[in-house]
């Protein structure tokens, strides 16, 4: 034995806890690393997942874009507009729709706790 440890690999799983506050209303798309993640609402209402991966460094993208600013947007609400009897049963939909696109770069270690909290509706309806 010669004592050389340089051949030997260590792979170490980096775990990172990420919870999402003041998402009411809200559900938003989780990316990391471009995977989509799946997560849980707490009793709290907040959205808790865990990711594990080897990497030291994550990109985490929160997102979340409307219908009406989607590519057949025109077609879905002809659809609706047929089905309403021709707009008199319709619902008004909210005419501001705010479009939420984040990315975030984080250093993970073995056991990383990340808490993100999102701004409220009224607040974003007041920017």
């Amino acid at each position: 034995m010669s004592g050389n440890l340089e051949n030997t690999n260590f792979s170490k799983t980096n775990t990172l806890n990420l919870k999402l506050t003041n998402t009411s209303g809200l559900k938003p798309n989780v990316y990391v690393d471009g995977k989509v993640l799946k997560y849980k609402k707490d009793n709290f209402g907040n959205l808790t997942t865990n990711y594990s991966t080897q990497k030291d460094v994550v990109t985490i993208e929160i997102k979340k874009i409307y219908d009406i600013n989607g590519p057949l947007w025109f077609l879905t609400s002809l659809f609706f507009f047929f089905i309403s009897i021709f707009g008199i049963f319709d619902l008004k939909p909210n005419k501001r729709c705010i479009s939420m696109v984040s990315t975030i770069k984080v250093k993970v270690s073995e056991s990383c706790s990340l808490k993100i909290k999102l701004k409220s509706r009224t607040q974003l309806e007041k920017a």
